[in-house]
């Protein structure tokens, strides 16, 4: 019911556009996150107030599937 979008500072611009399309086909409200995005690991804390069911972290690469 409740999404968090969290972009890295150069798609920041286009953060309007991807939560308008979030909740245009799920009916979903998305919350755009305003703070840092470094990287996989740089996850916001303290959420629950918030009571995000999902969070979207999108990022400049993709993650590649690493061989061992």
């Amino acid at each position: 019911e409740r999404v968090l979008l969290q972009l890295p500072d150069g798609l920041k611009m286009k953060a309007k556009e991807v939560a308008d399309a979030i909740t245009k086909e799920t009916q979903a409200e998305t919350l755009i996150w305003l703070g840092s995005c470094f990287g996989s690991c740089d996850v916001p804390l303290g959420l629950e107030p918030l009571k995000v069911d999902l969070m979207i972290q999108w990022g400049h690469n993709r993650f590649h599937k690493e061989k061992w």
